[in-house]
């Protein structure tokens, strides 16, 4: 994989969790909350020559009380793609559980790193799955 795309995959992985996280924090306050229910549905287009319908559901925590001011991210979230020009296409993630630690640079960038099941969306590249660690 060249280096340009790895950084195009990168930024998408950073904005789609980011706005899960933000949208986490928001709703729990200040402090570690119990893993919370997940249900989120969306349309990805541009990734692939078909729209993608990607849903998640399971329960995902949110941990914020880590030193330098890192969000530690976990949880269990089974996830479909569905081709929504052939439904019958479609694949079934049951793996789901993750962790990602996310750290605010003094630049004030982002640094993500996931680890377990996670899937990077490359505008214009596709939808890749990654098993393992990420950053």
């Amino acid at each position: 994989m060249n280096v340009s795309l790895q950084r195009t995959l990168m930024a998408c992985v950073l904005a789609v969790a980011l706005a899960l996280v933000a949208a986490l924090v928001a709703a729990e306050g200040a402090s570690a909350a119990p893993p919370q229910p997940i249900n989120y549905s969306d349309t990805a287009e541009g990734y692939c020559t078909f729209p993608v319908l990607f849903e998640q559901t399971g329960k995902v925590q949110v941990h914020r009380e880590l030193p330098g001011g890192e969000i530690l991210v976990t949880g269990h979230r089974p996830i479909t793609l569905t081709n929504l020009d052939e439904p019958e296409n479609q694949l079934i993630d049951r793996g789901g559980g993750f962790a990602g630690r996310i750290t605010t640079l003094e630049n004030g960038d982002a640094l993500v790193v996931a680890t377990g099941h996670n899937f990077l969306f490359g505008p214009g590249e596709g939808i890749f799955m990654t098993v393992g660690r990420a950053g």
